[in-house]
Order: C-alpha cells, then sequence, then structure tokens
C-alpha cells in the first residue's frame, strides 16, 4: 500500500495483515475518488474522520493532500498498531488522532452521539465511512449506520462531504440530513458520495 498524491506521494505505508479484518481500497478507486474530492475542493484545508480506518489509507491520503486534521476511528487493537505506525512513519502526529471506537456500538442513538460530540477537532468537512461490507448487507447493522451517518450532520460543514463504500450491488440509503448520494461503480464496489443538507 502506498500513498499516492501530495506531500508524501509514493511513500510506502503498511497495510492489513489479513483481508479478513479490513478491505484496503485499490490505488485505481482511491485515485478516481481524490480526483473528485480535489476538483471539489475537499482535500485543500479543513478537517476529516476517518471511519472504520483500518490502517488509515484515506485518512492519510487526505492529510498528504492538504486536509489540516484527520480523526481516525478503528475498534481492532491491531490494525491500530498498523495505523499508529503509519502516521509515526509518516510524521504526522500533529495532524492524527486515533480513538479506539465502535463507532455503531449500541444503536439507538445516545452511544454513537457520545463519540461524535467528543471528537476534538468540529466543525468537519470531509467524513470517509468504510464499513466491512457484511455490515451494510445486514439490514440492522445498515440501519445503525445510518443513523450515525446521520448524527454526524450537526457536526458537519454546511457543504461536508461525506463518503461511503459498499460492495456493487448493496444499494445506496437515504440519509437523513444529507443530500445524493452520488454513486461510482468500480468493479466490485460503489462509492457513494453525499453532501451536507
Amino acid at each position: 500500500m502506498r500513498i499516492i498524491g501530495g506531500l508524501h506521494r509514493s511513500r510506502k505505508i503498511l497495510g492489513p495483515e489479513g483481508a479478513l479484518t479490513t478491505r484496503p481500497i485499490t490505488d485505481r478507486v482511491k485515485q478516481s475518488l481524490f480526483d473528485r474530492l480535489r476538483v471539489r475542493g475537499y482535500v485543500d484545508s479543513g478537517t476529516a474522520i476517518d471511519i472504520f480506518c483500518g490502517t488509515g489509507s484515506l485518512g492519510l491520503e487526505a492529510l498528504s493532500r492538504g486536509v489540516d486534521h484527520c480523526t481516525f476511528i478503528e475498534r481492532d487493537r491491531s490494525v491500530r498498531g498498523l495505523l499508529e505506525k503509519n502516521i509515526a512513519s509518516l510524521k504526522l502526529a500533529d495532524q492524527a488522532l486515533v480513538l479506539a471506537i465502535d463507532a455503531v456500538a449500541g444503536g439507538g442513538g445516545s452511544s454513537g452521539e457520545a463519540w461524535i460530540q467528543r471528537l476534538p477537532r468540529q466543525p468537519v468537512s470531509l467524513i470517509f465511512c468504510d464499513p466491512p461490507y457484511a455490515m451494510t448487507q445486514d439490514p440492522q447493522d445498515m440501519a445503525r449506520l445510518c443513523e450515525m451517518m446521520s448524527l454526524i450532520a450537526p457536526i458537519a460543514e454546511p457543504d461536508a462531504l461525506l463518503m461511503l463504500r459498499t460492495e456493487e450491488y448493496t444499494p445506496a440509503p437515504a440519509l437523513d440530513a444529507w443530500t445524493g448520494p452520488e454513486s461510482h461503480k468500480h468493479g466490485s464496489m460503489q462509492v457513494h458520495l453525499y453532501i451536507r443538507a
């Protein structure tokens, strides 16, 4: 795995140790996504959140390209260890915060709302949400994901962008307080882009 653009272009980063734990995004899809973000001005500055971040491919790419700060959300301890090594090797510790949080734990609003309101950098302008495919294919898990993404809206900039990645046949959900999505298919996956309403 590597950074493909910006200050740290071509720098290698540690990838997942097992495909069952994380699903790293391919360079081709990442390039397409960040081309769209660059044209729209979402990586020139601002604050990002990388939810279900794995070893940090999307958030680190955003920092390399000009985002000021990124909060990384990852519950798996072994994966977080690799993420922290990546942040250290790129000397991005001053621009990154890693939180050991289950982003959708508990459901019902209170748990998700609690961690979202505690985020140290607000408002946010760019949100990456890259959950396991199994989660987006399960109706109950998808409902919890949608609730969590809607709870982020109050701390988002008025024109903030939220990215959701799913398997190619998973319908894009409607999200409260977000417009869209604009969906782009890449092989066996889709990238859905929402804008803060």
